[in-house]
């Protein structure tokens, strides 16, 4: 499995243990990118124009989302950054 592949994954599965939506930034142009994203159900919701700046550039950059779970009628309680970090079920993924 290629390594960005690996790294989505492995983000997902840990965030949809808390009910999250994932989301991407994507320096443009990278249709590589673009394409593994799309490959994982990430869908294209905007852009910032000339908003990147890297190899002496200015580049737009895409931002893209994807679901991960089912939505609640009733979201969860909003738990600390340092609470989740602790979580066990984090470290497991």
């Amino acid at each position: 499995m290629p390594k960005g592949l690996r790294l989505c994954t492995r983000h997902s599965s840990q965030a949809r243990l808390f009910r999250l939506r994932a989301y991407a930034g994507i320096t443009l142009p990278n249709q590589a990118s673009v394409f593994l994203h799309e490959s994982m159900d990430f869908e294209t919701v905007g852009a910032f124009h000339e908003a990147g700046y890297k190899f002496d550039a200015w580049h737009d950059v895409a931002w893209l989302q994807r679901g991960l779970a089912t939505e609640s009628a009733t979201p969860a309680e909003i738990a600390s950054v340092d609470s989740v970090c602790r979580d066990a079920r984090w470290h497991a993924c």
